[in-house]
């Protein structure tokens, strides 16, 4: 393996775990908070500022909630669209690894036509010169020198 496609190598193992970390992390939320609230509960505050403390509270985890709600929607979002980035990154250094073993591999295949169609053209030349010696008469084999 060349120096170049380990290091596309390299690459697509590294965005690949990248895009299951946020895959994981997709699935990861932080939990809401829990609050007994004072309209179920059954005990009464006597105290004015106890009353207005429970109410304060109460609203704060009601506001608390909504933050973390919709700080979890937006890191799924986010984790989300990090996850796909980093597969769409891995499999285009995957193809980029192809991508030099295919350069490689079609210069071989050309390479090797090319020595084919040398033989196969030398071969019909050589069953055209056979057939105008056997209608000429001459049985002489030679052999010409192919491209």
């Amino acid at each position: 393996m060349k120096p170049i496609s380990a290091m596309w190598l390299l690459f697509t193992i590294l965005f690949a775990s990248f895009g299951v970390h946020h895959l994981v992390q997709l699935n990861q939320s932080f939990p809401r908070f829990t609050w007994v609230s004072s309209q179920n509960r059954t005990t009464e505050f006597y105290s004015g500022v106890a009353i207005d403390a429970r109410q304060n509270l109460d609203r704060f985890v009601t506001q608390w909630n909504q933050y973390i709600d919709k700080q979890n929607s937006s890191s799924r979002w986010l984790n989300g669209i990090a996850a796909a980035s980093y597969f769409v990154t891995s499999i285009i250094s995957f193809i980029s690894i192809g991508h030099e073993s295919i350069k490689r591999g079609m210069n071989r295949v050309c390479h090797y036509c090319s020595k084919t169609k040398k033989s196969i053209r030398y071969k019909i030349r050589l069953k055209i010169q056979q057939r105008g010696r056997k209608k000429n008469g001459n049985s002489r084999n030679i052999i010409q020198k192919h491209d």
